[in-house]
């Protein structure tokens, strides 16, 4: 795992996990735009549907961003950069700022070194205990993760599409108890990481452990898979799941947030 001993190996390591997720969560199209890259998914998460500065620029900053805010405004979507504290220019976030974007959705991406793990995983036996994990995505785990999270029946659609399209293995995990789904979740496998995606449990069995049990399955998994690192991104107010993750040893790498521009 990259060490952020110095600015330049933190923004490599940014741009590289970042790069990773984005496989982890594709989106329906991408276009590369002079360092850019711009994703289209029918509106259904920001992150699908963002424009991510990943990579350094040659264009003049105020015509890229006016030729960015003219493709999502003829598609009828929403003018949405995800940021990071490595995004490129670096005064990019400034200028949006001053151009009236608003800042949401700050959100920890954290990380986990399995060699320097701090507890023990909970052995779960994969096929038994209630536990199921599928290298494919069934019609059964996208209703139930669609159900547990509320997902409408539109964006239900975009987002079979959107995971039909992952390249890497994945293990699309359930939890059952007294014969219904209680959690869920995704891990996406490329390279040696291992990155945790929709873990969701249901409102009324939460605080009763399920949610552990599900990572631990995932953390299994993708042991067992050669994964030797693992990242996970959570919402910085998220407080029940930053402590979930925190109890495995998950550490905070960076950050990320959109900056949005109001509707007119």
């Amino acid at each position: 795992m990259l060490e952020n001993n110095s600015k330049c190996d933190q923004q490599t390591f940014i741009k590289n996990l970042e790069e990773l997720s984005n496989l982890a969560w594709p989106s329906l199209q991408t276009k590369l735009y002079d360092g850019w890259f711009l994703r289209f998914s029918k509106g259904y998460t920001k992150r699908a549907n963002s424009i991510h500065p990943l990579s350094p620029s040659t264009l003049e900053l105020q015509e890229k961003i006016a030729a960015c805010e003219e493709l999502y405004q003829e598609k009828g979507m929403d003018v949405v950069y995800k940021m990071t504290a490595t995004a490129f220019p670096k005064q990019l976030d400034h200028e949006l700022e001053v151009r009236g974007y608003t800042a949401e959705g700050h959100t920890s991406v954290q990380t986990l070194d399995f060699s320097r793990f701090e507890g023990q995983l909970e052995k779960e036996t994969i096929g038994e205990n209630n536990i199921i994990i599928l290298d494919t995505i069934s019609e059964d785990w996208l209703n139930d993760y669609c159900t547990l999270n509320t997902v409408s029946e539109k964006n239900k659609e975009i987002m079979r599409c959107m995971l039909g399209q992952i390249s890497s293995s994945t293990f699309y995990v359930t939890l059952v108890h007294e014969q219904q789904t209680v959690a869920c979740g995704l891990g996406v496998l490329e390279g040696d990481y291992i990155g945790l995606f929709d873990i969701v449990t249901a409102s009324k069995f939460r605080k009763q452990g399920f949610g552990k049990r599900l990572v631990s399955a995932l953390l299994q998994a993708g042991e067992q898979h050669g994964a030797k690192h693992a990242y996970l991104q959570v919402v910085k107010e998220n407080e029940p799941a930053v402590h979930l993750y925190a109890s495995f040893g998950f550490k905070e790498a960076y950050q990320y947030w959109y900056r949005i521009k109001p509707s007119t």
